[in-house]
Parts: structure tokens; sequence; C-alpha cells
């Protein structure tokens, strides 16, 4: 398995696997699943499941003088994450290297076993959220989303395969959630997750929620809004 690289929208983009960087980039760029208004010319957005940094290439492009806080678990894909944002010269962006959860540990997580780099759905769970992808045990350390946040985010966007609502649990148990004015929560529908679980949880804190299922089954893009 080699690297390569592709220009996607004037940025050289560092990647493993063809199929997944072409779904990825068609989610992000012609689809627009990040596109949310944001009123602040110089919004603090927080990326949870930033992978190669596509996702923070869209949110520098369309606003320039934001501050991104990213987060990658896997360490193999996390030094072509940090080459993707120091080769396009993005600036305040800071990236960890940790998985997000429920509480600080080192945690089982679980990548692609198949050798084709096809990175995107590492997990928690074995084989998947949807258990449909062979896959190999890795160590990687967890944090909390709480320990990062201590004043306003205009926008959280959570990819991370299943754990969403661990990280929001986190929040509510600390009452930061409502430090953020939207999220954008790619939600990963399991017996043990469920959807009705996160739209309580938002609708409680005053949040206006509008739900669209994604390509697959049990997939949602979910975004929320603060009712102030």
């Amino acid at each position: 398995m080699f690297p390569k690289t592709k220009v996607i929208n004037g940025y050289a983009i560092t990647y493993f696997n063809d199929k997944e960087l072409d779904l990825i980039q068609k989610e992000i760029f012609t689809n627009k699943i990040y596109d949310v208004e944001i009123s602040n010319d110089s919004p603090i957005i927080i990326d949870c499941g930033a992978y190669l940094g596509l996702s923070i290439v869209y949110f520098k492009k369309r606003y320039p003088n934001s501050k991104i806080i990213a987060f990658e678990p896997n360490p193999n894909v996390f030094p072509f994450l940090e080459e993707n944002v120091t080769c396009n010269r993005l600036e305040n962006v800071t990236l960890y290297n940790v998985a997000l959860g429920r509480k600080k540990c080192t945690r089982d997580f679980y990548i692609d076993s198949s050798g084709i780099g096809a990175f995107s759905t590492s997990s928690f769970n074995k084989d998947a959220w949807n258990g449909k992808q062979r896959t190999k045990r890795i160590g990687v350390s967890v944090d909390m989303l709480s320990n990062y946040i201590n004043s306003n985010v205009d926008l959280v966007k959570i990819d991370i395969e299943g754990a969403e609502m661990e990280v929001m649990d986190d929040l509510a148990h600390t009452k930061k959630v409502v430090l953020v004015d939207n999220y954008i929560i790619e939600f990963h529908q399991s017996k043990k997750n469920r959807l009705d679980n996160l739209t309580n949880l938002l609708e409680k804190y005053r949040y206006f929620v509008d739900i669209k299922p994604d390509k697959e089954d049990n997939l949602f893009l979910v975004y929320a809004k603060r009712n102030f």
C-alpha cells in the first residue's frame, strides 16, 4: 500500500484508496454535506473524525479565518492528515491524534485489515460499525471532547463511526453541550446506538434538529442548531 496524491479544489491531498477518496470528495464538495450557515467570519470549528482532512479543507475554503481543532485517532492516517494540512498551508489548525469517547483511557480500536487502506471506517467496533468490514485491532488513546471546549464554539462536526452518543453524553454530562451553536453529526444507528437518543438529547437542550437519511441503511446526517 503506497500513498498517492490528488489535487482537489486546488489542494494537494495525500491518500490511500481511490474509491474511498472519490466518495468522500463527492460527499463534501459536490453534495456539500457540511454546508451550514455560520454568521461569525472567524468561527471556531471542531472536527471530530478528520481522517485525511478533506473536511478541514472544505471549512478553510469557506471560512478562511476559521480556527479549527481536529481529531483523528488512527496512527496510520494521522501523518497524512498532518501532511495535508501543512503542505496546503492551512493556518490556525490544531490536530490531535486521539479518539473521542466517554472517558480518558487507552482503548481497542479496529482498522481495515484488507491492505487497500480503506481506513475511513475505523471504529471502536470490530469489523466496523455495521459488521461488514474485516478489521484488525490496535490500541489508541481516548480523550473527552469536553476537555477541549471551554467557551463558545460555532460548529462541531462529528463523524466517528458509531461513538457519537459517547461524545454527546460527555458534553451533556459536563454541561458543555450548549456551548456549541451548530452540530453536524453522521449518526451510525445500531441496537446500542439509537437515533432517538440523540434527537431527544439535542431537543432537551433546545436545538432545532434536521435529519437526512444517508445512502446507507441506518446512517443519518443530523443537523442541529441552537435555539437561543
